[in-house]
């Protein structure tokens, strides 16, 4: 077996991405212009579908998310000082996330699942049958706020299988 024409044929389907964090300059397949940006990281699983996806920051500070494989023909790394890189604090992330964050004691989400597990009773969603050894389908909880109709808030919960 030669190792040669195995690693020549690795290369020649492979796509590389930058590093995480670092500043690089690309051209795009559609353009004569490269353009520069900082990698903020993977847009996707390094194994799934959008693994040659990266999420970036242009110099006006934009965010995008970036196929290297089909939308970059050639891409270099260069010098830190060619962008402004987001701040180190992420005092607007911060203030943005506070803002969502969502206040709730135990009992609010317990009647959630409460309610949601009633209601599946009510609509037949489900059998209860006895452990015979069978698949079964791991599920996990979200609770989120839900809003009436007449703009009251209430905690809603939810089974999401996984």
């Amino acid at each position: 077996m030669n190792s040669g024409v195995i690693a020549a044929t690795k290369d020649a389907n492979s796509c590389s991405i930058p590093k995480i964090k670092s500043i690089v300059s690309y051209l795009p397949i559609d353009s004569d212009n490269w353009v520069n940006c900082k990698v903020l990281g993977r847009g996707g699983k390094s194994t799934g579908k959008y693994k040659y996806h990266c999420n970036v920051q242009f110099d006006d500070n934009s965010i995008r998310c970036i196929d290297w494989e089909n939308d970059v023909s050639d891409w270099k790394q260069t010098p830190d000082n060619t962008l402004t890189p987001l701040p180190e604090n992420n005092e607007n992330v911060t203030e943005e996330v506070e803002s969502n964050v969502m206040i709730v004691n135990d009992t609010q989400i317990s009647q959630a699942i409460q309610v949601e597990l009633h209601s599946w009773r009510e609509n037949g969603v489900y059998t209860s049958i006895p452990d015979g050894g069978q698949r079964f389908v791991a599920a996990r909880w979200t609770c989120g706020e839900g809003q009436s109709g007449d703009g009251a808030k209430f905690m809603r919960a939810r089974l999401v299988a996984r």
